[in-house]
């Protein structure tokens, strides 16, 4: 966005993944290098920087540029001026920088793993993007925005997001943050098929489960059982001594209900509960209500689900 409404829109937008770069060729992908540099440099490389000249340089990650590469970006960054590797003579480049990372680089910077002078000259203008789960108010317009770039790239008629579908990703923490939404919701609207309203049931298995410990007030980790399957013990052991929307107690001088018939109408709006969640996922509802399938399809029977 800040390079489409920027004067140099027109020109070039060179992109790097500062984590992704070799660290023994990282100078000659930044500055470039002169044929036969050095072992496989079989032609003249003009480098990234030489590539954004007029146009905008963006680092992605630039808390992961090697800490050998730091001190000579920051000279060309201060002059636009390098050397590519092999050359005599410096070459300019006129780029604007824009550079993004998840890191704390003031922290880094104290602990010397980035230099101080770097961060100061990357600090001319900073803006904070808050983790999602922050900004849970913008969630429901992100999902719309990500479920209508998904079906028209794939051909599909655009879905609505249901109640249900929007509550549980505004209970979700997302600590892949817009990204992990996008990905979660383009992956929902692929299970959903021909369907044309996503359900809780669409979303991934293990955002629904995360959703129902939270709401169960549940801190603990699923643990690994032999065989590699992941078990979710039931909520009560969570400690979840109310289940959701049970009717309250007849009030005084009507009939107080047995125990038995009591337990049958809190396991009945248990099993409701968990249904709701999971939807048709007969495998997810039974590892969150921590019983075998086969039980769970009895308790479906049971009640009429």
């Amino acid at each position: 966005t800040l390079y489409r409404n920027s004067h140099r829109a027109s020109r070039p937008f060179v992109a790097v993944d500062c984590a992704s770069l070799p660290e023994t060729l990282v100078e000659s992908h930044l500055f470039g290098h002169a044929r036969g540099a050095f072992t496989g440099a079989e032609r003249a490389s003009e480098g990234l920087l030489r590539a954004a000249h007029q146009g905008t340089l963006f680092l992605d990650e630039v808390g992961d540029l090697p800490q050998g590469i730091q001190g000579a970006f920051l000279r060309a960054l201060e002059l636009r001026r390098f050397r590519p590797v092999g050359e005599v003579r410096e070459v300019e480049s006129d780029f604007r920088l824009v550079a993004a990372t998840n890191q704390d680089l003031e922290a880094m910077s104290e602990d010397g793993r980035f230099r101080k002078d770097l961060l100061y000259r990357l600090q001319g203008m900073t803006i904070v993007i808050p983790p999602l789960r922050r900004r849970r108010d913008e969630i429901p317009l992100l999902a719309r925005q990500a479920v209508i770039r998904c079906c028209r790239r794939n051909g599909m008629e655009e879905k609505e997001l249901s109640p249900l579908l929007l509550e549980m990703l505004a209970e979700y923490d997302w600590p892949g943050n817009v990204r992990e939404l996008f990905h979660a919701l383009e992956r929902a609207c692929l299970a959903a098929e021909h369907a044309s309203l996503l359900l809780p049931a669409h979303l991934a298995t293990g955002l629904r489960v995360a959703v129902a410990r939270s709401r169960a007030g549940q801190g603990r980790v699923a643990g690994d059982v032999p065989g590699g399957r992941e078990v979710c013990p039931p909520l009560a052991e969570a400690g979840a001594c109310s289940v959701p929307d049970l009717p309250p107690m007849p009030e005084t001088g009507r009939a107080f209900p047995s125990l038995r018939s009591w337990r049958h109408e809190a396991e009945r709006h248990y099993v409701a509960r968990v249904r709701a969640l999971c939807g048709d996922d007969a495998r997810a509802a039974a590892r969150m209500a921590g019983v075998s399938r086969g039980h769970w399809y009895e308790l479906l029977k049971k009640y009429g689900f």
